[in-house]
């Protein structure tokens, strides 16, 4: 049986105070147009965090081959059982110093396992709010040279194909595009991050790391 317009009817406010009526489209679905921005409502609600990598000389120099249980960043959610999770919006690397070597990948992955141990900040991390939130709050860490708790699956989501060179503030970033909300790190449990590169000429790289936290629903 097709729904009527009655069935679906609510009120809206846009900003200048005029209310709008939801409706249905001609093959009973509910009409929707986009009007907010992607990840509006996230940043808004203060649900959205970030971190920076902190200073140069905390850099973390890249990996030869794939790793096990090595993290050179970390990030870990600091809530305990039945807290939020950390659904991952963006990663992403960046040459603080020397000079890198020819190409580099960006791998992640996230654990299953908890950690036996909170994970602490890094020397000169920030942590930050992209609405500019002062109110809203989190207990997540992003820690450097961290060892998991257990090897997770580490999975390349970006890749930078350029010439060894001297190359400060040249990256690879994954964003929404690539990461599309799949990566989740669950309470006590971590998002680690390292790049495969050659080690150049002490090259070393900062990771920078935004996220957005829902409340955890049972699964089924």
């Amino acid at each position: 049986m097709a729904r009527t317009e009655d069935e679906v009817k609510g009120q809206q406010a846009y900003a200048n105070g005029t209310l709008t009526t939801p409706r249905v489209t001609k093959r009973s679905s509910l009409a929707v147009e986009s009007i907010e921005a992607d990840g509006y409502d996230m940043s808004r609600a203060g649900k959205r965090f970030c971190f920076s990598g902190g200073v140069v000389a905390n850099a973390q120099v890249p990996v030869v081959e794939r790793p096990t249980t090595t993290a050179k960043y970390a990030l870990y959610n600091g809530n305990g059982d039945g807290g939020a999770v950390y659904v991952i919006d963006l990663v992403a690397a960046v040459m603080a110093s020397g000079t890198a070597g020819l190409g580099a990948g960006l791998l992640i992955g996230v654990t299953s396992t908890v950690q036996a141990e909170a994970v602490s900040n890094g020397t000169g991390v920030v942590l930050g709010n992209p609405s500019g939130n002062t109110v809203a709050t989190t207990n997540a860490k992003f820690g450097n040279a961290i060892t998991l708790a257990a090897a997770p699956s580490w999975i390349c989501v970006g890749s930078l194909d350029q010439a060894a060179s001297v190359s400060i503030g040249s990256g690879i970033v994954a964003g929404p595009d690539v990461l599309r909300g799949m990566f989740i790190v669950r309470p006590r449990c971590c998002l680690g991050i390292v790049v495969l590169a050659p080690t150049g000429t002490t090259a070393k790289f900062t990771c920078d790391v935004m996220w957005h936290e829902v409340a955890e629903t049972p699964e089924g």
